[in-house]
């Protein structure tokens, strides 16, 4: 059963459905009838980092979808949770559902970061709803020592919430309205479930995934994202052989890249989406 709210924007509405024993929130704007695309956040963020995307992509006469990903923003967690419960299968799983309680069949999936790795499980489990795939922020692989995910969970359950949202803000964004946005987002987050999705992104490889997949793929890659493009490199390496996967170098902008460079970012997607068959 969804809920409607209404939203700053009025292109947009805030809405909620049921899923097991908990809510997931999510914005939706723009005509049912109309291609849907779907926007996902990063670990630790929430839908507001999409807003700005959201209106502009309505305006282009597309159907929108910005959930909070369980445990972030306004949606909840299992009222009983284990760390698997925080599983990138988890995370996916609800999309699906969301997709299911509105009838969607097909959708374009962007996603940054967490919310990448969360598209390629979806696109693993339900190849057939992924019409076209774009990710920035995101290595398809990752092989992350024990010590390095120990201590980031370390730290993470430590310092306070402001320490947090300052000093994530600014190496996500390098702008200040991006960052104002990431540092409120980072501020609210829950810390124990960034530790426990910790766990399922350390090391894992879905490159096979994208590269089984005949789906349009574009991958943004934005010039001062300096963890995530020290590791992309075998992403890059294995998918550029493939006709339907594309790269496309985003200058200037950090990881949430769509608060640095809007522009750019936007004018790729529309063209990315309409390579789709």
């Amino acid at each position: 059963m969804t809920s409607n709210q209404p939203t700053e924007n009025a292109a947009l509405a805030t809405r909620s459905f049921r899923r097991e024993s908990f809510s997931l929130h999510y914005l939706e704007g723009g005509d049912r009838a109309n291609p849907t695309l779907l926007l996902c956040h990063g670990l630790g963020a929430g839908k507001e980092q999409f807003t700005d995307d959201a209106a502009f992509f309505i305006q282009q006469g597309f159907h929108v979808l910005v959930p909070d990903l369980r445990g972030h923003g306004q949606s909840k967690t299992p009222s009983h949770f284990t760390e698997t419960s925080f599983s990138l299968v988890a995370y996916a799983n609800d999309i699906l559902e969301l997709a299911d309680e509105l009838g969607i069949e097909k959708l374009h999936f962007v996603g940054n970061s967490l919310g990448g790795l969360v598209g390629l499980t979806i696109l693993r489990l339900r190849p057939r709803l992924v019409e076209t795939f774009a990710t920035f922020g995101t290595t398809y692989s990752l092989k992350t020592s024990s010590f390095t995910m120990g201590l980031a969970k370390f730290v993470n359950q430590l310092i306070p919430p402001s320490w947090v949202g300052d000093l994530g803000a600014k190496a996500v964004s390098r702008n200040a309205h991006g960052q104002a946005v990431m540092k409120k987002l980072l501020e609210a987050a829950n810390p124990k479930v960034t530790s426990l999705t910790m766990s399922h992104i350390a090391e894992y490889d879905l490159i096979s995934v994208a590269g089984n997949s005949p789906k349009p793929m574009l991958l943004l890659r934005a010039e001062h994202d300096k963890q995530i493009n020290a590791a992309i490199g075998p992403t890059i390496k294995e998918l550029s052989v493939n006709a339907n996967f594309k790269v496309v170098e985003v200058p200037g902008a950090a990881h949430c890249a769509n608060l640095d460079a809007p522009d750019l970012i936007r004018e790729e997607l529309l063209t990315h989406f309409a390579s789709a068959s």
